[in-house]
């Protein structure tokens, strides 16, 4: 068992236990400032008690990773005999470092900071400024604890960004412990507990782990689909994470749910317009904040954090409330429209049937995007209507 030191109330999961560790990392500027980033930006304008942030969520993640790691390393016949005592709780630990700072890279407004990212078509994510800030920042602090080292570092890095398979991808995996947990928190701050519960306990009581010989691999990744050939698994490196089929109903109502939830709530039409909204106030405002026009020049995450240390802290500084501050010193013109509630209004929903490939076309392609505005725009001036356009 680990050794936790502190609780910590959450409105999702009760009481959540910390570990000396933790506590350390938590207790840190570049953490606390998750505080200060709302997890659904838009939607708070629409549903009045969606202020919850980044920073619960994240602890909540870090909750749900640890209870399924205790769960899979004591119930796998191998693992016991595998590891010691001591090197399982360490794998546990590293896996709720894992889910704790899953996170960590994102801007102000959360996702609405990639999109402001798109729109100045530089090639990053918050995924690869967590992995910067975990590196330069979470790092020498873990290092600094007995046990720990680089390769932990490196570990906690591949699982989050999927280049090393193992208990650690129970926070990547299709269904994992960050959906589970925002899904029932945004439900929960947002009053839509109704198209956002999920059966949590269910599926972390049915997930499993399930050790494949190469040619069974090779069959699961070809037909979706693979029948085991031996009841002794105990050779087997290759490590996959499942569900057992008494948690099926909870798996579809997970889906469910998720569907329900992005029409709800993260696609609703006024919560986008808001979100657009911000965007454009954010390169209104971009020459005046340090941390946002880092990336108006720079294409890559290198460009950006490679050479210069200060770049990272100029990042760190970014928050909500730091762009916001600056919106209104500006006279923001996008933020006085969400103020006044004169937000874009939806013009036209349409319906489209798209092939993966057309949908990446518009949705990763800016000088797509800009261009079908354009001309519809134009058609619009033909008409003797003068209109700004987004298309979302």
């Amino acid at each position: 068992m680990l050794q936790f030191v502190d609780i910590i109330r959450d409105p999702i999961h009760g009481y959540i236990q910390i570990t000396a560790l933790e506590e350390h990392l938590i207790n840190t500027p570049f953490f606390q400032r998750l505080r200060l980033i709302k997890q659904t930006p838009g939607a708070s304008w629409v549903y009045p008690g969606a202020n919850h942030t980044r920073f619960e969520h994240s602890l909540g993640v870090m909750h749900l990773a640890g209870k399924l790691a205790t769960k899979i390393l004591h119930e796998d016949p191998y693992w016991g005999e595998e590891l010691s005592l001591s090197q399982q709780q360490k794998m546990i630990q590293k896996t709720r470092l894992a889910g704790m700072f899953h996170d960590i890279g994102h801007g102000p407004f959360s996702h609405v900071f990639e999109e402001f990212l798109s729109d100045l078509n530089a090639e990053i994510n918050h995924e690869d400024i967590g992995e910067v800030i975990i590196d330069k920042k979470v790092g020498p602090l873990l290092t600094a604890f007995d046990g720990w080292d680089d390769s932990d570092v490196e570990q906690i890095k591949n699982w989050l960004r999927g280049r090393e398979y193992g208990l650690g991808s129970i926070i990547t995996e299709s269904i994992n412990v960050d959906t589970l947990d925002y899904l029932v928190r945004d439900a929960h701050h947002t009053g839509t507990i109704e198209y956002g519960w999920v059966d949590m306990n269910r599926i972390v009581d049915n997930t499993e782990i399930v050790r494949l010989s190469d040619e069974e691999m090779e069959d699961l990744s070809a037909n979706g689909v693979v029948v085991l050939r031996s009841s002794d698994r105990k050779a087997f490196e290759n490590i996959i994470l499942a569900i057992n089929e008494r948690a099926i109903i909870a798996v579809e109502s997970f889906f469910i749910s998720r569907l329900e939830m992005y029409k709800a709530v993260y696609y609703h039409r006024t919560v986008r317009a808001i979100e657009c909204g911000l965007v454009k106030g954010m390169k209104e405002i971009a020459d005046d904040i340090p941390g946002l026009c880092l990336f108006k020049e720079a294409q890559n995450v290198n460009n950006i954090f490679g050479t210069n240390a200060s770049n990272l802290d100029s990042f760190l500084h970014l928050n909500d409330y730091v762009v916001l501050a600056e919106m209104l010193k500006r006279n923001c013109a996008e933020l006085e429209k969400i103020l006044n509630r004169k937000q874009r209004r939806m013009a036209l929903e349409k319906l489209e049937d798209v092939t993966s490939n057309e949908f990446a076309e518009y949705a990763r392609r800016l000088s797509r995007r800009q261009s079908l505005e354009e001309e519809i725009r134009r058609k619009l001036v033909e008409g003797g209507i003068e209109s700004d356009v987004i298309l979302d």
